[in-house]
């Protein structure tokens, strides 16, 4: 009997293209998760900026500083670069890829602050620096505040780099060898293997759920796109004659959505209690126009307190201290720093007043004491040229009476002075004694008494 094949054939040809047309599928699929993926963590960004993408065809790299050229930028008084557009949205994606460079930053090393501590922060700000046009004297000035901002970008794309790596290779192979193996070509294996052990850690894991949830409580996400807040913040001031946009305006400017109901309440909101601000200190006579410190009541009124070392709205290396009347919110342990600290030196300065007290009851008490014994002396002096003059007094009586008796004698006269003569004698003359080596002020105590 003889079969005929080519039935068979024919049903085999189909079952073949419908089988390589589900592996395309299923290769596109991937594709298609793996760019949801890094829009997602593209949009989750402090500052949604571009950084390299886990494209299949190879990764993005920048067109930067080629040939050994280097690229002018230049940058605002906080070291942001802000102009020109175009080379700043490369500079931009430069740092995502110098943070991705495994021999500078390495997955198995969990704190940034590590990086620090050595070298690797060092050759990284060699390697940009040496691409930056750095002819014009304000920005060699503002050299310090540059490799500031640099620093804080490349810990941003590093932590954003792990994330996607994360979710990519990580995620789908929980609880499978697969999780050891990453695809990316930027990607060390042994680095690698160390980071998925430390993802595994136990008190790692519990550090992730407490992030994934407060990543869960933003109500609002900015609308900036690739621009920094530095850029839109420089465009405003060019538009407006020099002058810069308050928080509560920057706030209005990056967070502008239709379909965003918690941003257009918050806008409203503010522009409500600037509105009564006004309204109040034009009701006083007072200049409509409102400070930084209003601005930021009215900012934290809204949107509460700063809860990090940055300042919301204004991007990458700028602090709180750098912004006037920013109210950042202490918690945890700054707080019992604080209050530790506040407490130590109510206690000292306690401890200075008592001590100063004490002091100068002391020195007022000696002030008397010296004053009442150059009293006593000055008297017991006055005292003794009274005596003197006394004596005086009495000894020239006495040889006055000896000589008048003497001639009395001669003459066959006696005379016996008596003493209340002497007595009579000094009284009367005492106002005319000159007392020697004396002062003018003791001569006329002295005469008084």
């Amino acid at each position: 009997m003889e079969f005929n094949m080519e039935p068979l054939s024919n049903e085999m040809e189909i079952a073949q293209s419908l089988l390589h047309m589900q592996q395309t599928n299923i290769t596109n699929e991937f594709h298609n998760v793996v760019g949801i993926v890094n829009e997602f963590t593209d949009g989750s960004n402090s500052e949604a900026e571009e950084d390299d993408s886990f494209n299949l065809r190879g990764v993005n790299r920048p067109n930067w500083a080629k040939g050994g050229n280097v690229e002018y930028l230049k940058f605002n008084d906080e070291g942001q670069a802000v102009e020109p557009e175009a080379t700043v949205a490369r500079w931009q994606r430069y740092l995502g890829m110098k943070a991705t460079d495994h021999r500078l930053f390495q997955l198995n090393v969990f704190d940034w602050r590590e990086f620090r501590k050595g070298k690797k922060l060092d050759e990284a700000w060699d390697a940009i620096r040496r691409t930056i046009d750095w002819s014009d004297p304000e920005t060699q000035r503002k050299s310090g505040r540059i490799r500031f901002v640099v620093e804080r970008k490349l810990n941003d794309r590093w932590k954003t780099f792990k994330a996607k790596l994360r979710k990519v290779w990580y995620t789908p192979n929980v609880g499978t060898e697969e999780r050891f193996k990453c695809k990316d070509g930027r990607v060390s294996k042994e680095q690698w293997v160390a980071l998925v052990n430390h993802w595994e850690d136990e008190k790692e894991q519990w550090r992730s759920i407490v992030n994934k949830q407060s990543r869960a409580k933003r109500r609002m996400m900015h609308t900036t796109g690739t621009k920094t807040f530095a850029e839109i913040r420089n465009k405003y001031k060019k538009i407006n004659g020099g002058v810069n946009p308050d928080r509560c305006k920057m706030f209005e400017l990056t967070h502008v959505h239709p379909d965003e109901p918690n941003s257009k309440q918050a806008i409203a909101l503010m522009k409500d209690k600037i509105d009564k601000m006004k309204t109040t200190k034009r009701a006083s006579q007072l200049p409509e126009t409102l400070n930084d410190f209003e601005i930021n009541e009215v900012y934290v009124s809204v949107l509460g307190k700063e809860t990090r070392g940055g300042v919301r709205g204004f991007g990458f290396g700028v602090r709180p201290e750098q912004v006037p009347g920013v109210l950042v919110q202490k918690r945890g342990v700054h707080l019992e720093v604080q209050a530790m600290r506040e407490q130590h030196e109510a206690e000292i300065e306690t401890i200075r007043k008592e001590s100063q007290e004490k002091e100068d009851k002391l020195r007022e008490e000696l002030n008397k004491q010296t004053l009442a014994t150059k009293d006593k002396f000055k008297n017991m002096e006055i005292a003794m040229k009274k005596q003197e003059a006394l004596m005086a007094l009495l000894l020239g009586a006495y040889e006055s009476t000896d000589m008048l008796a003497a001639a009395l004698r001669m003459k066959g006269a006696s005379l016996q002075p008596s003493m209340s003569h002497i007595q009579s004698s000094y009284e009367e003359n005492l106002d005319d004694v000159y007392i020697p080596h004396c002062s003018e002020e003791l001569q006329q105590q002295v005469t008084r008494n």
